[in-house]
């Protein structure tokens, strides 16, 4: 994600990553769990179609607002790494659905260890993301001392500011687990098709609350009419797949 952002942006990175873990991601549960019936198969189906419409106006609202500021020269730069770009956001979304699958996959087994040892049914999610947030520790760790030592920046941690960032940076990790043990107790909650709705529902809402955060932040107050119009469908299109994406499963209730 990080690379695609370097290619091609914030905005369309942004929205072809995370639209491709939504579309990919609320499916691959369905691998394990099995289809639901089919009017709630399709009516889940819709509102994640409906959630992706608003994910690309989204990205065009970028977009727009970029080529209001843009220059003709990075805009021919720009133009020359755009496909890269978008294949490493696709790339990248794919295999973020890992999250997903991993949750699906390998929360029935160690809920069974969790209830053997007699523990609160919200264990079951904490260790789930524990053992998921660890796997991706063994990769991401070594990458990043590999790319501190090869572009020899370790020195940039000597700075007045250290013991803040680590705080800040600390309370950022804490509360992201928190966020990611909280959707997979909802996904357990929401029955038979928890994971595909929660995992839907958990990705629109953190794009939903970015777009508004934004807002509220002023980030859009330069922006044009037609920019504006774009971000504000965006929201209003996923907002309603949301709330179709609950229907569906509600259907199951």
């Amino acid at each position: 994600w990080g690379k695609a952002i370097d290619y091609i942006g914030l905005s369309l990175g942004f929205s072809i990553f995370i639209g491709t873990v939504i579309l990919v991601g609320s499916l691959l549960p369905f691998l394990v769990d099995g289809l639901p019936p089919n009017n709630v198969f399709i009516t889940i189906l819709a509102g994640i179609s409906v959630v992706l419409i608003g994910i690309l106006f989204n990205g065009k609202a970028g977009l727009t607002r970029e080529a209001d500021q843009i220059t003709q020269s990075e805009e021919d730069a720009k133009g020359k790494s755009m496909t890269t770009g978008i294949s490493i956001a696709v790339i990248g979304g794919l295999l973020a659905t890992g999250f997903s699958y991993a949750n699906a996959a390998g929360r029935p087994i160690i809920h069974e260890a969790c209830q053997a040892a007699g523990n609160a049914e919200w264990v079951t999610a904490v260790v789930v993301m524990f053992v998921i947030y660890m796997a991706g520790a063994l990769f991401v760790i070594p990458y990043f001392i590999f790319q501190l030592s090869k572009k020899g920046l370790w020195s940039k941690f000597n700075s007045a500011h250290l013991l803040s960032n680590i705080g800040l940076t600390s309370v950022m990790g804490i509360l992201n687990f928190a966020a990611s043990a909280a959707f997979a107790y909802a996904a357990f909650q929401l029955g038979q098709s928890g994971n595909t709705v929660g995992y839907a529902i958990f990705n629109t809402v953190c794009v939903a609350v970015a777009i508004i955060s934004g807002i509220v932040t002023g980030e859009w107050k330069n922006a044009s009419n037609k920019a504006s119009k774009y971000l504000y469908i965006g929201l209003a299109a996923m907002i309603i797949g949301v709330v179709i994406i609950a229907s569906g499963n509600g259907m199951s209730a």
